[in-house]
């Protein structure tokens, strides 16, 4: 005969044990597997066979007896135990995000209980390829499943049984990935020469470092990389914009850049009230101190009393005549800078001309 173990369904092993005539009146059985006695299964007709008799040849000898009659031994055909299947009734899943740098979570498939404990391991696949190292029920996603599908397999092991393998659904294809959020920058104020400005870039994603890069007239300016940039006088009536790139570990580099600005305005100079040095006497030499202005800025002079300009000085020195004593005297500095609206500033009155 022949004898077959099926975990699943625990079916369990049956022995006919056949017609005799006349009738038996005491039967024995004897189980052997391999050869070896099995005294916990005397005399049974039915068992279900545990782990450890998988892959050993069951034979049962039937020895009838009866009063008056010679006794009579059988044995039957050999079988060969073969393991059990572990019975599963659903297959895991996976919970997550499938994008670069997220983590997915194995969701458990489900089971039956059988005769030995059961053993649950995973692994995680890429296109259906086992992915070295990755067997915990957590699998952070990284550039190399950029492309690929993902899949978790939850073996099952137990022993006397087949290993059961569930595989989950795929998840989509593992999209390129995306600095995201990453914002257009803006300028801080419209542009004008000598004023700094200044990038708003809005909150980029988490984790990504960013450079800058200013153009001006629709070039790059060398060397300006900051997040700030100054106008300088020959960048008067161009327009400026700034690039913001953003760099993140396993992400492709992704560059944002601002609106061009309204064109560069001429800058504003910076100045004080010029002052006047030297003694008021005929004869005698002033000299006028422009005062603090804008680095760069060229001075010319204008000469005044009372008010009065005083022909053909233009100087920053004025050597007083005759033709002065009794008046005041003022002088008008003029400012210019390339780039800039020019600027004058008078100084105060001295002190009448002795």
């Amino acid at each position: 005969m022949f004898f077959y173990v099926d975990f699943m369904t625990r079916l369990p092993v049956t022995l006919d044990t056949g017609t005799w005539v006349p009738a038996p009146t005491t039967t024995q059985i004897r189980w052997t597997a391999d050869g070896q006695a099995q005294p916990g299964l005397d005399d049974k007709t039915q068992f279900t066979p545990g782990p450890a008799l998988v892959g050993k040849q069951l034979v049962a000898t039937v020895t009838q007896k009866r009063v008056g009659y010679k006794a009579t031994t059988v044995a039957s055909a050999g079988a060969t135990v073969q393991a059990g299947t572990i019975p599963t009734s659903e297959n895991p899943g996976i919970s997550g995000t499938a994008k670069v740098g997220f983590t997915l979570q194995a969701q458990t498939g489900t089971w039956s209980s059988v005769l030995s404990p059961i053993t649950a391991a995973y692994q995680w696949r890429r296109g259906g390829v086992a992915i070295p190292g990755a067997t915990g029920a957590d699998y952070q996603v990284t550039t190399d499943d950029v492309g690929s599908a993902i899949t978790v397999a939850q073996s099952l092991s137990a022993t006397g049984y087949e290993t059961a393998v569930l595989v989950s659904l795929a998840t989509a294809a593992v999209p390129q990935p995306v600095i995201d959020p990453a914002p257009t920058p803006t300028l801080s104020s419209a542009p004008r020469v000598g004023s700094a400005l200044h990038i708003s870039t809005g909150s980029w994603m988490d984790g990504t470092d960013l450079s800058y890069q200013w153009f001006v007239g629709g070039a790059p300016v060398v060397g300006a990389t900051s997040a700030s940039y100054t106008p300088a006088g020959s960048d008067l009536g161009a327009t400026v914009r700034v690039e913001v790139t953003g760099t993140r570990t396993d992400y492709p580099t992704l560059t944002r850049a601002s609106a061009e600005s309204a064109a560069v305005a001429a800058g504003v100079l910076g100045s004080s009230k010029p002052t006047i040095g030297g003694m008021p006497k005929v004869g005698k030499t002033l000299k006028a101190k422009p005062g603090s202005w804008t680095a760069g800025t060229t001075f010319s002079y204008a000469w005044y009393a009372n008010g009065k300009k005083i022909k053909h000085q233009t100087g920053a020195k004025l050597t007083l005549a005759k033709a002065q004593k009794g008046t005041r005297i003022t002088v008008k500095v003029t400012g210019k800078k390339p780039g800039y609206t020019t600027a004058s500033r008078t100084s105060a009155k001295t002190a009448k001309v002795g």
